[in-house]
């Protein structure tokens, strides 16, 4: 096991961003949001997703209905599983292409 020495404050602090097992901290640390809706440009998950991006469990189903961020979510899970997972494999599965394909694409 290796020890980490000497970081700095900002290094920390980034360490602590990279290392969160859901990945929340990373999207929000590193994706902007350029709806005009939002003034400052900062990508932030709604509460109610908070327990959705925190759960852990090895097989997740999305199941909120329309316009929630499913598709988002998955995403993230994306994004951030190679800084997670690095060298492994991470499979995306859809009921049928039409609902695959945009996920691809988002992905």
């Amino acid at each position: 096991m290796a020890v980490i020495e000497d970081l700095t404050e900002q290094e920390c602090y980034l360490y602590s961003i990279l290392s969160d097992p859901s990945g929340l901290d990373q999207a929000e640390f590193l994706w902007r949001d350029s709806s005009p809706v939002n003034k400052t440009g900062i990508w932030r998950a709604w509460p109610f997703q908070w327990f959705w991006y925190r759960d852990l469990s090895k097989y997740q189903i999305e199941m909120g209905s329309r316009s929630l961020g499913k598709s988002l979510s998955i995403a993230l899970r994306a994004f951030c599983f190679p800084f997670l997972h690095p060298q492994q494999q991470m499979l995306v599965t859809a009921p049928t292409m039409i609902h695959l394909k945009p996920l691809v694409k988002l992905i």
